[in-house]
């Protein structure tokens, strides 16, 4: 799902957004701010995946919210009348797109998609480094067969939140061309042996809030994994 956040002190601009965005089945406006302190607070909370900036906001103008966003680059699209120059941008590179209101308002949305599949594959390629200091954390032994297959499932599950455990074991089945039984007896086998030889059980909850229980599952680790990892990016 794509989030985004509008700032617009005019009324009747947030209404036509919203209800064009909304529209749209991948997208949704998880909040709408009419001042640029709220826009601050609001993105720097919720980090959605773009923020629609109106330059002309009361108290904080929108070139002085950009400076005070924290982790955003490239996922701003400036949608304003206001003139301005790029040099007055402190860090150009959180500006995706500048887009004039009196362009057609449909044309943010292909660029909403866009700064969305950016943001993913920055993501996926960072993953398997997120995936290594985790089970670095856990203190798992890396030349095992049991961690290249949890480390494999994982990739596979990050972007297909929908996937069965099923769907998984088959996939791993084709990438390493062995019987889906015998990888989850594996995958077991080797949660069940790092937990044991843990002696401190809660980093287990310290990275993951939501585990409960002795040795995790295949599947409930790659769940709690899924978990880490979106806090992370999120």
């Amino acid at each position: 799902m794509i989030d985004v956040i509008i700032a617009d002190d005019d009324v009747h601009i947030v209404e036509q957004l919203s209800c064009m965005l909304t529209k749209e089945k991948d997208i949704r406006v998880v909040r709408t701010c009419s001042n640029g302190l709220d826009t601050i607070m609001s993105y720097n909370s919720l980090r959605p995946t773009t923020l629609i900036l109106d330059l002309d906001l009361p108290g904080v103008d929108g070139l002085s919210v950009l400076e005070n966003l924290e982790n955003s680059v490239n996922d701003v699209i400036i949608y304003s009348d206001s003139d301005f120059h790029y040099s007055q941008i402190g860090d150009a590179k959180k500006v995706r797109w500048v887009i004039k209101k009196t362009s057609k308002p449909e044309t943010l949305i292909p660029i909403i998609r866009k700064i969305k599949s950016e943001k993913d594959a920055n993501i996926y390629k960072n993953l398997p480094t997120e995936i290594d200091k985790a089970f670095k954390n856990l203190h798992f032994k890396q030349n095992y067969k049991g961690v290249s297959y949890l480390k494999s499932a994982i990739l596979i599950s990050y972007p297909n939140t929908n996937i069965s455990l099923k769907g998984i074991l088959d996939k791993l089945e084709e990438e390493y061309a062995c019987n889906p039984s015998t990888i989850q007896s594996i995958m077991q086998k080797y949660l069940r042996k790092s937990y044991n030889e843990q002696k401190d059980k809660n980093i287990y909850y310290e990275m993951f809030p939501e585990y409960c229980g002795d040795e995790p599952s295949p599947k409930t680790f790659i769940s709690c994994m899924i978990n880490y990892l979106n806090r992370i990016y999120n």
